[in-house]
């Protein structure tokens, strides 16, 4: 476990040095001139003020900037070092600015180096396709703009995916498609006040210009909003699942133990962020249709009558029909419903057999089972770890999906380890 997370931490050492001295020597080698001082230390301080209002994601490792428009605006008017420049400096400013000492040097110096970077080669891009850096013809420079826009945004996301998932264990494409359906939108719509921006600028000067701060920091609210309206939907997910682990006090935790489990075999089958996601939230939730099971018969202590037992198998059709009224929760919903089929089609509540089972709902069977095994419940005591492995096995292929229980034992032995 040490050496594969030393491993880690080596690669994302050595890849981390290397963006950052590649953008200090772009940086010194695209060193501004002092013709365009004042327009430079102007986009600066815009630029700046920008990434100051970065709205942190704390679903991911990133966060939405309305500094990208004041730095498109900086390349086009300043070209490539005053752009380059204005991209790098602004991020370390902003760190200054927020007040934030706990963010190590480090981190600033990649952000600087990768946005210099990324400008720079925007810049570059803009300047081969015949683009004119200073020059207020829009129409005949759309082309080069376009081009701009993409390579910045593209140059952006690739680095910031190696490093993130050099970080989290992903696979750089997963970690890529993601960022890019995550922040495609935001960019093409501040690339457009960025290119109105550059345009005000060199035809009016810079007091119409500050005028555009009001769309920007309306764009940075609406960002604001997207972030808080995720963090308030997983909050309430966690809720959600709280409220089933309190109606059952043996079973206080589960939730949150099937989750942990369900992220370590993701993580092993390196899957995309959205479907990290979807497994997340089936994990978390697989017994939220418990909420309609009676308390006297969840909190029963002994043995379940047949009766008792067919009301406690209807909790994964309950949950389903809890959730699939909300349109995200439409996939997750189908994965609750069949978290306890069986490989061999003896589960319930549909009987499906091995293809027909949604790949989560393996997953959740496997990992849900094993922590019923080794917790205390009313009619009987945990199994050991030991015992509770030996069932996985004995049941592999019959009950549980024979891929996911070898993956599943190597992260338990791993836990030993």
């Amino acid at each position: 476990t040490y050496m594969l997370k030393f491993k880690r931490e080596t690669w994302l050492t050595i890849y981390v040095t290397f963006i950052i001295s590649i953008g200090i020597l772009f940086l010194i080698f695209h060193f501004p001139s002092k013709n365009f001082l004042i327009d430079f230390l102007f986009y600066l301080i815009l630029s700046s003020f920008a990434e100051a209002l970065t709205v942190d994601l704390p679903w991911t490792k990133a966060g939405i900037s309305i500094g990208f428009a004041i730095n498109l605006a900086s390349i086009l008017s300043l070209g490539i070092s005053g752009g380059a420049w204005v991209s790098a400096l602004s991020p370390v400013i902003m760190n200054f600015r927020r007040l934030k000492p706990e963010i190590p040097i480090y981190k600033s110096l990649f952000n600087a180096s990768q946005f210099g970077i990324s400008a720079g080669i925007s810049g570059i891009i803009y300047s081969l396709s015949g683009g004119k850096f200073g020059n207020s013809n829009f129409l005949g420079n759309l082309i080069p703009i376009i081009l701009a826009v993409l390579s910045y945004f593209f140059t952006n996301i690739t680095l910031l995916s190696i490093v993130i998932s050099i970080d989290s264990k992903q696979k750089v494409k997963n970690t890529w498609n993601y960022l890019l359906k995550e922040f495609f939108i935001n960019y093409v719509s501040l690339g457009s006040l960025g290119i109105l921006i550059s345009l005000i600028q060199l035809q009016l000067g810079w007091i119409p210009v500050i005028l555009f701060l009001i769309p920007l920091l309306l764009a940075r609210y609406s960002f604001k909003l997207y972030a808080k309206l995720k963090t308030i939907y997983r909050s309430t997910i966690q809720s959600l699942a709280e409220a089933v682990d309190a109606k059952d006090p043996y079973t206080k935790g589960h939730s949150e133990r099937v989750l942990n489990y369900a992220q370590e075999i993701g993580k092993k089958l390196n899957f995309s962020p959205e479907k990290m996601d979807e497994l997340i939230f089936s994990a978390i939730l697989h017994d939220i249709g418990k909420i309609g099971v009676p308390d006297k018969i969840l909190n029963k202590k002994g043995k379940l009558t047949k009766e008792e037992y067919e009301i406690i198998k209807k909790h994964p059709e309950e949950g389903e029909k809890i959730l699939k009224k909300i349109k995200f929760f439409t996939k997750i919903a189908e994965n609750i419903r069949h978290h306890h089929e069986r490989i061999d089609g003896t589960g319930y509540p549909d009987n499906l057999t091995d293809k027909q089972i949604p790949f989560f709902s393996k997953i959740i069977a496997i990992v849900d089972s094993y922590d019923a095994m080794t917790t205390n419940r009313p009619y009987r005591k945990a199994l050991t770890k030991k015992e509770a492995i030996l069932e996985l096995k004995k049941y592999s292929g019959k009950q549980f999906d024979e891929k996911i229980v070898k993956i599943f034992l190597k992260i338990l032995e791993k836990e030993d380890g």
